[in-house]
């Protein structure tokens, strides 16, 4: 597992979206894409960011996919507590759209079925 998917368990475990966790860390959504994309590394800015708003999180974990020894959580745990969550990210980018609802100024809506 790479540091974009790490970074992918962090902010799903967050229940944030790549948007808004750009947002709280106040950089550019376009770099944070560029990192889950694998395109670019996260810089040490970043890294700083991120540290200031997420304190409760294992940064060594984030950059290295090694856990701190003073982790309080034994490893196997955490090992199994990173498989759910990587599990369930599997699992929401995998859901697909059945209906798309678009709400207009005027109270009118548009609906939209993508598999149809």
């Amino acid at each position: 597992m790479d540091i974009k998917e790490r970074l992918q368990i962090i902010i799903s475990k967050h229940n944030l979206n790549a948007s808004s966790f750009a947002d709280r860390l106040k950089i550019q959504r376009s770099n944070l894409s560029h990192i889950l994309s694998g395109r670019n590394k996260p810089s040490i800015d970043f890294i700083e960011k991120f540290i200031s708003n997420f304190p409760e999180e294992d940064i060594q974990w984030l950059i290295t996919g090694k856990q701190t020894q003073t982790n309080n959580i034994e490893s196997n745990q955490a090992d199994e507590i990173k498989d759910r969550n990587l599990l369930a990210l599997k699992k929401k980018s995998m859901k697909k759209e059945v209906k798309i609802i678009t709400f207009y100024e005027d109270n009118t809506f548009d609906v939209f079925y993508p598999n149809s």
